[in-house]
């Protein structure tokens, strides 16, 4: 009887928990938590924010550095270099936007990537 009571519960069970398995499978970042999701959509605020106010997106750029940077993906600290460079050169700080183009260029010098030492090096 009990087995049969066992078994009664798990069918009861069995459609909400493929349910939240099928969540889970399909949902990028689900299992594996933040990663780099978090990082590129907070890129993309910081971005949107340099369009509103360049100073206030470069303090707060170079604070979260370590976030972008330290054991982050390649393309993550690839796009924070970019968008560093691109709100240097906005506020006409341009030895800071040579200085982060050398940086890209040792990175991506590093990895191989062509694509980013080519854009990098037109300054």
């Amino acid at each position: 009887m009990a087995s049969r009571k066992a078994m009664q519960a798990w069918r009861k069970a069995m459609p909400a928990m493929l349910l939240v398995l099928t969540y889970a499978v399909i949902t990028p970042g689900a299992l594996a938590g933040a990663g780099p999701a978090a990082g590129e959509l907070r890129m993309r605020e910081l971005a949107e924010l340099a369009e509103r106010s360049n100073p206030d997106a470069r303090a707060r750029l170079l604070a979260e550095a370590p976030a972008f940077t330290e054991g982050a993906p390649y393309a993550l600290h690839i796009g924070y270099l970019r968008l560093l460079r691109r709100i240097h050169s906005d506020a006409g700080q341009l030895a800071d936007a040579y200085a982060v183009d050398e940086r890209i260029i040792r990175l991506a010098g590093e990895r191989q990537d062509g694509l980013q030492l080519a854009l990098a090096s037109l300054g």
